[in-house]
């Protein structure tokens, strides 16, 4: 189930220059998803959180 992420949410901002090509192209892939229109750029990444965006990764290039 896909959900539309806006990139432009509350904590957008707190991207880096440098990291918001990367991120956006990240959403725009479905990599990454957010949490209620956020980025949760303060947040860690857990375990889980990484092993599915490889998941995701992997399976858009067909490998998995």
């Amino acid at each position: 189930m896909s959900r539309e992420f806006n990139f432009r949410g509350s904590d957008s901002a707190k991207v880096q220059a440098w990291a918001t090509e990367p991120v956006a192209s990240a959403i725009k892939q479905e990599l990454v998803q957010g949490d209620d229109g956020k980025l949760m750029t303060d947040a860690d990444i857990s375990r889980a959180q990484s092993a599915a965006i490889v998941k995701r990764l992997l399976a858009k290039a067909g490998l998995i």
